[in-house]
């Protein structure tokens, strides 16, 4: 009997040595992995997105018209187009050219916010002693100032990821299914269940983003228009395309407003200073919280720990998609962890909405 009682001890003894090893190697192969093939996974899951985001406005088109949702699928890719289309014969060549000159207006906003800052002893000691966060806040802002002209060069990347959405929202079924399969069999009801939950909510977050990105884009452009800023329809694109990124975006876009506006003039630029104020406090407490209601909730620190840590590990790109990507781990945990394991009740907007209709 002692002996037959110490052998179970002793094999756990030998093998917690070996399973702890194990999961550090796995984690060591997961962050190789992340860090070696990371804007892959990264345009891997925009191509997702993409993909979620047009089954979703299908799905409204064929509330709307009743036309079989691949049709509806082809109707919205050609509203799509249409619209952007249009806004690029009717705006092109006038962004175009307002983004060139807020490019070369942001590094001339620093250096005469410099000049204004050496005519006073407090300027000159600011200057002298400024801190390298300051220093990369205005290097920040910079680059964010180029986005337009930078995103060029990633074509190729933007291409393979909108092909990539075109081919899953054409055929969900397929590639759910090939995924499900990777499953073992008493589980796959449930993955198809946590997959379909994770598509309903990614679907209602990313067209709840476009819905806010579209209305602060709009407001900006109105406004800077009736406060004469001249680089109106491209602060208001550049603001509308970096509200996809919450909080930092907000941060960046009156960076770059500010930096654009201090040679327009104190009253330009003080009236630009209180627009972007009102606006993204607007959008923060009241456009986002109502859009957004229905959907999973993102609490302010816990999005910027997962920019943080996204941006870490898979660069611009992680902190670009570090949204979605915490709505995603957010409907895993709730529905594996604290149902599945925990037997918790969680609120599932997706599950609710298929028992509903």
């Amino acid at each position: 009997m002692d002996d037959s009682s110490r052998l179970p001890q002793s094999l756990s003894r030998s093998v917690l040595p070996i399973m702890v090893i194990a999961g550090c190697m796995l984690v060591a192969v997961i962050s190789m992995c992340c860090w070696l093939f990371g804007q892959m996974i990264m345009f891997a899951f925009a191509g997702v997105l993409v993909a979620v985001l047009m089954r979703g406005i299908a799905q409204a088109v064929h509330r709307w018209t009743r036309l079989p949702i691949s049709l509806s699928l082809v109707a919205a890719i050609l509203l799509a187009v249409v619209v952007t289309g249009g806004a690029c014969i009717l705006f092109g060549r006038m962004v175009e050219s307002q983004t060139g000159q807020l490019v070369q207006s942001v590094p001339e906003g620093i250096a005469h916010m410099k000049e204004q800052l050496g005519k006073s002893d407090q300027g000159r000691w600011l200057l002298a002693h400024q801190s390298q966060a300051s220093s990369y806040a205005g290097l920040a802002a910079q680059k964010a100032a180029t986005m337009l002209t930078i995103s060029l060069s990633a074509l190729a990347g933007i291409i393979l990821m909108v092909a990539t959405g075109l081919f899953l929202a054409f055929q969900p079924g397929l590639y759910v299914s090939g995924l499900i399969s990777l499953v073992p069999p008493p589980r796959r009801e449930r993955a198809r269940e946590v997959l379909e939950e994770l598509g309903y909510e990614l679907r209602r977050w990313m067209l709840g983003q476009g819905l806010v990105m579209l209305i602060v884009g709009t407001i900006l452009t109105i406004g800077l228009a009736v406060i004469h800023n001249q680089f109106m329809l491209a602060l208001g694109l550049l603001s509308a395309l970096v509200t996809f990124v919450p909080y930092l975006g907000a941060l960046l876009a009156g960076s770059i407003a500010i930096l654009a506006s201090i040679q327009q003039g104190e009253h330009v630029l003080g009236w630009t200073v209180m627009l972007y104020l009102v606006v993204y406090l607007f959008e923060g407490y009241c456009i986002t919280p109502l859009v957004q209601r229905g959907t999973v909730e993102l609490p302010p620190a816990l999005i910027i720990i997962a920019q943080l840590a996204a941006g870490v590990v898979f660069g611009l790109l992680g902190l670009v998609f570090a949204a979605p990507l915490l709505v995603t781990i957010l409907v895993l945990v709730k529905m594996l962890y604290l149902r599945d394991t925990l037997g918790d009740q969680v609120h599932l907007p997706g599950a609710e909405h298929a028992a509903a209709s």
